[in-house]
């Protein structure tokens, strides 16, 4: 397969299925092992002046057993902030993990096949076509991984290499899963940061749009009272609402499956009308996974304790950051 060094680099190529099933997961320029064209990614200013060298998996860990993701453990998600605790004081790393475990726990359990971040990650493996069938990415020896990410209005193939970036202390720079032998985070974090190192601001990369495609709108609170956000905070807790549409609180249509579609639930817009994702309104968008609710409401995790403890319920974030909320918006999208 032919490569040209461009589609390493911003804004990348978009993304292609054909290109997937067809890529050549051993070899790249005659390496031996892969170097990313556009060199290692830039780090978080807090800790780019730490890193003393960069080293592959294979050479922290044993070889044995290094996997994209555990088959036995899909519920690897929960306790993302607590293991990566010694890296929360790393504002797009804190930002990152929140988000992936706030946006994973809204599916756990809902459909037949729960969408997991790793199902972002491609290598030596073949993409799925439907949006409910995840690919199955292995560990490549030669180092070579493909990302399915969300930029500038299209899902674009962001490569990164497993090189992982180490401190004088021996400390890894990047956040692991539990067991550090299952590279998905890592990876994945180095796709984000490759699209959050061409951010201006930091509340121009959201990790929720990169990735699903959602577009998210934020609202800054300062200047309401605190009250009322609590309590439209608390007037959230158990159903979200939109301009656009909103659940159907009623309870003889609450988590009633459309008849038309047996995948879908129904929504209901404010003008009473009922919707699904296969509707054309609301298949205009190219998000993933489908099926997905319309309205979130995302809570900034930017304010910790002074020792950075993990906090341990979402009204313990609410209270320590209620005056700024953001509420992403979330579009359902055709099959």
């Amino acid at each position: 397969m032919s490569y040209n060094d461009s589609m390493f680099l911003p804004p990348w190529n978009a993304w292609s299925n054909d290109f997937i099933n067809t890529e050549n997961w051993d070899e790249y320029n005659d390496q031996l092992v892969f170097k990313h064209p556009g060199g290692h990614v830039c780090l978080p200013i807090e800790i780019a002046q730490s890193v003393k060298l960069w080293k592959r998996p294979g050479e922290i860990f044993s070889s044995d057993g290094l996997v994209v993701q555990s088959k036995g453990n899909a519920n690897d998600i929960d306790n993302l902030l607590a293991v990566n605790e010694p890296l929360m004081n790393i504002k797009v790393y804190r930002w990152i993990l929140y988000h992936i475990v706030l946006y994973t726990s809204r599916f756990k359990n809902k459909w037949p096949q729960p969408w997991h971040p790793s199902s972002l990650v491609f290598s030596r493996c073949k993409t799925e076509v439907a949006w409910n069938k995840k690919s199955k990415p292995e560990y490549n020896p030669f180092g070579k991984y493909w990302l399915k990410l969300f930029y500038m209005g299209k899902f674009r193939m962001i490569c990164v290499s497993d090189h992982l970036p180490i401190s004088a202390d021996g400390r890894i720079l990047l956040p692991l899963c539990e067991d550090n032998k299952v590279l998905w985070l890592p990876l994945l974090v180095k796709g984000l940061l490759r699209i959050y190192s061409l951010t201006d601001e930091f509340d121009q990369f959201n990790t929720i749009t990169c990735l699903t495609g959602w577009s998210c709108i934020q609202t800054n609170c300062q200047l309401i009272s605190k009250d009322n956000v609590w309590s439209s905070i608390l007037s959230h807790s158990s159903n979200t609402v939109s301009d656009i549409g909103h659940i159907d609180s009623d309870s003889k249509h609450k988590n009633k499956k459309n008849p038309k579609h047996k995948d879908c639930y129904q929504l209901r817009t404010i003008t009473g009308t009922q919707l699904c994702h296969h509707d054309e309104f609301m298949s205009i968008y190219g998000a993933n996974p489908p099926n997905s609710i319309v309205v979130g409401l995302t809570l900034s995790p930017t304010i910790y304790k002074v020792n950075y403890n993990i906090p341990t319920t979402n009204s313990e974030v609410i209270t320590r950051d209620v005056n700024r909320v953001s509420f992403s918006q979330h579009h359902n999208t055709k099959k």
